[in-house]
């Protein structure tokens, strides 16, 4: 009995491996830093719906860690966010595409003249960059049609 528990728990392990893997293939991987990064991927991924690109949020992950992944997951690109929004100081939000290999394709930053709160500087940042976005000239190699 115990080495079927052992063969079922071994296989499930494997699918999950496999399930893993082949979810990214052919995406645009969202994942970044900073506080209210939730706030400000939903408002970039509406972006991208409306460009039509597919896309895996990930979440707060260190870039490198998600770069490394790119490669074996078959993911396109990677749209990093470092959002930095600390009171007493201009709140900034820098979106980085890096390709399979790390190697930049474009950078965007912006800022705010000062800290509403963490969620209003969020949007307010987060949407100067989905306007971008928005545009299907922009991004180049980043962003691939469905």
């Amino acid at each position: 009995m115990a080495k079927l528990a052992s063969v079922v728990v071994i296989f499930l392990a494997t699918v999950v491996v496999f399930a893993q893997t082949g979810d990214l293939k052919g995406k645009v991987v969202i994942a970044g830093i900073g506080p209210q990064l939730d706030t400000s991927i939903d408002i970039i991924a509406a972006a991208l719906d409306q460009r039509g690109v597919s896309y895996k949020v990930v979440g707060e992950s260190p870039r490198r860690v998600e770069n490394d992944k790119m490669v074996a997951n078959g993911a396109l690109s990677l749209l990093y966010l470092n959002q930095e929004i600390v009171l007493h100081s201009r709140p900034k939000l820098v979106a980085t595409c890096y390709d399979s290999k790390g190697t930049v394709l474009w950078q965007e930053e912006t800022n705010a003249s000062f800290t509403m709160t963490q969620v209003g500087s969020a949007k307010t940042l987060a949407s100067r960059i989905a306007k971008k976005i928005s545009d299907p000239s922009f991004g180049g190699a980043c962003f691939p049609s469905k």
